[in-house]
């Protein structure tokens, strides 16, 4: 009887697809969620890049520009903020970046110093600027130089990324990205008070 019984199920087909749907079910998930997960991460790298060569190259269009990073003139810093924000979207900026814009002199061929910088106070990813703090030598990329008499100005942009779904105990990965630009009209060796 047990070995009829044992036949009869060999044989019997009904219920291999949901047996087969159960094993593969999970890689099929696994694979998909990190599909999801390398797009988020491709989009939030591609933005990043973007708002540091976006910012920096808006802000190096004027020969002057005003103090005050609530400000939201033209003319002053903190419509760049605001742009930076913009460009981000629809990355929350505000709640898990910062955003640093700093002008480099070399004004007594020493090398370049960090003559000003700014960042808004509404930005609440807690990190210093890797160029320098304000009136410090900047820490320069590489073989990177200012040189004597030049300026350049620097954006910084910090963001924490949260995966979606994460299997370990590690957290989100913090993406740093910077921009360097010359002023394309001269000045911005220092900002201008409104």
């Amino acid at each position: 009887m047990l070995k009829s019984l044992g036949r009869r199920l060999a044989r019997d087909a009904r219920g291999s697809g949901a047996v087969e749907m159960a094993l593969i079910a999970p890689m099929v998930l696994v694979l998909s969620l990190g599909a999801i997960e390398a797009v988020r991460l491709t989009l939030t790298t591609n933005k990043v890049n973007r708002v540091a060569a976006g910012t920096a190259d808006m802000v190096t269009r004027h020969q002057v520009l005003k103090d005050g990073v609530t400000a939201t003139a033209d003319d002053t810093i903190g419509a760049y903020f605001a742009a930076a924000n913009s460009v981000a979207d629809p990355l929350d900026l505000e709640g898990a970046g910062r955003v640093y814009i700093s002008g480099l002199t070399n004004t007594d061929g020493r090398g370049a110093r960090v003559a000003w910088q700014r960042t808004h106070p509404d930005y609440e990813l807690d990190v210093e600027s890797r160029v320098g703090a304000q009136g410090s030598f900047a820490d320069l990329p590489g073989e990177m130089t200012v040189a004597w008499g030049e300026t350049t100005v620097v954006t910084e942009v910090f963001f924490e990324f949260q995966p979606l779904v994460w299997f370990g105990d590690a957290g989100g990965v913090t993406f740093h990205r910077e921009a360097f630009f010359r002023p394309r009209l001269g000045g911005l060796a220092s900002l201008q008070t409104p």
